[in-house]
């Protein structure tokens, strides 16, 4: 019996407690909220699909417990997202309505529209049946930063 293999690509994580600063969502946030901007490094048409911690380890944790064996999957959001976008509703939610600002884009090898890259390995994604919204996300880490 071979197990099966879990691919977290590059999981765009939508809140979670204890997201570190490094974390994209938890970045633009924070970075909202200390400045009272909308800013992103990169382009207005990158598209992202965000995944909450908790729905991650949920469907991790489900994949175990199904048959499974000697499949591939990759564990990702529901909907993918333009970064324009997410940035427009953490505005909405924190109140700044002013236009996101976009900049040159700092790490140039990093995707627009996709993490694939060609590998030929048949992958399935793994999408959970419930999860939490992405506005739920952004509020969770709003608590987040307020309490530290």
């Amino acid at each position: 019996m071979e197990p099966a293999v879990i691919t977290h690509f590059y999981v765009h994580l939508a809140g979670g407690p204890g997201a570190p600063d490094w974390n994209g969502l938890r970045r633009l946030v924070k970075d909202a909220v200390s400045s009272g901007r909308l800013s992103y490094p990169g382009r207005p048409d990158a598209i992202r699909s965000y995944i909450h911690i908790d729905d991650a380890a949920s469907a991790t944790i489900d994949m175990l417990h199904e048959d499974y064996e000697d499949s591939t999957f990759v564990v990702g959001g529901v909907e993918s997202q333009r970064v324009y976008d997410v940035l427009m509703t953490i505005g909405e939610i924190l109140g700044i309505s002013s236009q996101p600002e976009f900049g040159p884009q700092i790490d140039t090898d990093h995707y627009v529209r996709t993490p694939y890259a060609y590998k030929p390995t048949h992958a399935r994604n793994f999408v959970p049946q419930s999860y939490v919204d992405l506005a739920q996300g952004i509020h969770e880490i709003i608590s987040d930063l307020d309490s530290h």
